[in-house]
This record gives C-alpha cells, structure tokens and sequence, in this order.
C-alpha cells in the first residue's frame, strides 16, 4: 500500500493512485499527466508524462528503433525518469536502442532473463 509519502515521477508526489475514501485520482492544480501509445509491430510502447517528467514502457522491434527515436526527437525529450522493458522478448526491447540513443534515463528496469532459458 502506498501513502503520500511515497515517490512518484510527479513533482506533485500524487503518484498514481486514488486519494483515501475515493475512486479517483486527485490531480493539484497545475500538474499534467498523459499517456501516449505507439503501434510498434507486435507490442506496444507507451509514454507517461507527469508534471514534465517521462517515463517509457518498451520500444517494439528492432525495426522499430528509428521511430522511437524519432517519437522523442519530435517532442524534445532528451531525458527519460525511467525506462521500463517488461520482458526480454525482441517484441518489447529491440526498438529501446533508438530512443536510448537519442535520450538519456535515470533508471532501466528490465527482467533478469532469457528467451532462450
């Protein structure tokens, strides 16, 4: 369970979830938060935005690695909180090297895997 104390990518440390007692999630005024979904081949990858910080969840195929570069150079996102690889499979990873080539990330989180094992 978390509380407020708890850190989130939001300069707000809302965090996401929902206040005590409610459903929703209350958002101070002046925070942004989105999520953006991109169509790489067999996967998905999404961006996150809260209050100016970026987080990236996979990046698609390897022949996906031009269009995740190309998806941050656009939106001038040169540094990432935290990129997310939620599995070993190339579906997921491989398209990661273009968007690591063109920002930088605080934190990678990947599994500690092999598709092979």
């Amino acid at each position: 369970m978390r509380d407020s104390t708890d850190e989130s990518i939001c300069d707000s440390g809302i965090g996401l979830w929902p206040a005590p007692g409610t459903d929703t999630v209350q958002m101070p005024e002046g925070s942004t938060f989105s999520i953006e979904f991109f169509d790489v081949g067999n996967a998905d990858a999404a961006l996150v935005e809260c209050d100016g910080k970026y987080v990236l969840i996979d990046g698609g195929n390897k022949a996906d690695s031009q269009k995740m570069f190309a998806i941050l150079k656009e939106k001038g996102i040169g540094h990432l909180e935290y990129v997310v690889a939620t599995n070993t499979s190339v579906e997921h990873i491989g398209g990661l090297a273009g968007a690591l080539n063109y920002a930088t990330a605080s934190t990678t989180f990947c599994p500690i895997a092999s598709e092979n094992a």
